[in-house]
């Protein structure tokens, strides 16, 4: 079922399920799989030449979020991310998914040696988001994804944890998840 709805001052259709989702986590999936900004009067000025002034808005705890960064699938390796890290990148997505394309190891090798983390004492850090794989949905399974995520990527937190999709259907799980989406949220 698709209702409509105005988010971030854009008309759209969206579907009832992601509705019911976190506004923070909708706008971060919109920000960064859809490539949907915000209205001017959230960003602060950008520049090409300055990677200071990178588009960016703010979550209700004050954490600011780069609105321009580097989508870590389709085979994007340790050589890109690092690349994106050395020009300026200051927001990594990955997610666990290694069948579909994402390589959540060798994007962790890049931001270790990269030194670009909070743990690094870095102002300058790298914003990391990572999506759970359906066959991972339920509490338990969910807890184990993320320390898994936390290890390959070889971070001490994430800045964001995505459910990447809110149900195994067709071929795209090994095996069934011990829970819903709802259990992980």
């Amino acid at each position: 079922t698709l209702v409509t709805t105005n988010l971030v001052g854009i008309d759209m259709m969206l579907p009832v399920w992601i509705l019911r989702c976190s506004p923070y986590a909708l706008l971060l999936m919109l920000v960064t799989s859809c490539g949907i900004g915000l209205g001017s009067s959230h960003l602060r000025a950008a520049d090409a030449n300055d990677v200071d002034a990178m588009p960016t808005f703010k979550l209700a705890n004050n954490m600011t979020v780069p609105m321009i960064g580097l989508g870590g699938c389709s085979g994007v390796r340790y050589n890109a991310v690092k690349s994106a890290i050395d020009l300026g990148y200051q927001f990594i997505d990955t997610a666990q998914a290694h069948s579909w394309g994402y390589h959540e190891g060798e994007v962790g090798q890049a931001m270790h040696e990269a030194k670009r983390r909070y743990q690094d004492n870095n102002d300058d850090f790298v914003f990391v988001q990572t999506k759970i794989h359906p066959q991972d949905l339920g509490y338990h399974s969910t807890k184990k994804a993320i320390q898994l995520s936390l290890d390959r990527l070889q971070v001490t937190s994430l800045d964001s944890v995505l459910i990447h999709k809110p149900r195994c259907w067709g071929d795209i799980c090994s095996h069934e998840p011990e829970g819903t989406w709802e259990d992980s949220w």
